[in-house]
């Protein structure tokens, strides 16, 4: 799927909505199976006018993300009530705790 407008993703634990151009895609009992980016930093030759000396400097940078979410059912859906929103807070919670737990263990780590 090509698209052209920033794609949200929002789960409550159970299930898994992707709104992309205007469509909300949902699923229940969807995992992500596979996951792994990539950040390009090209270089670009740079000169100065009448010198013959080189130089490399940063030029654009793109990211890009790949995202495999498995699943039983993927409901295309326009309904306005897809997540309940009290689930929403206390899985914001329990991903916020696992985020500080990753973040503890790598400062021990160093």
């Amino acid at each position: 799927m090509k698209m052209y407008e920033p794609a949200k993703i929002l789960s409550d634990g159970d299930k898994i909505v992707v709104i992309v151009d205007g469509r909300s895609y949902a699923m229940e009992n969807g995992f992500v199976s596979s996951f792994d980016f990539q950040i390009d930093n090209n270089l670009q030759e740079m000169r100065s006018f009448g010198s013959d000396f080189t130089e490399m400097v940063s030029g654009g940078i793109s990211s890009t993300l790949n995202l495999t979410i498995k699943g039983g059912l993927l409901n295309i859906s326009d309904k306005v009530d897809i997540i309940d929103q009290e689930k929403v807070k206390e899985f914001t919670k329990q991903v916020n705790q696992e985020v500080k737990q990753i973040a503890l263990r790598r400062a021990i780590e160093f």
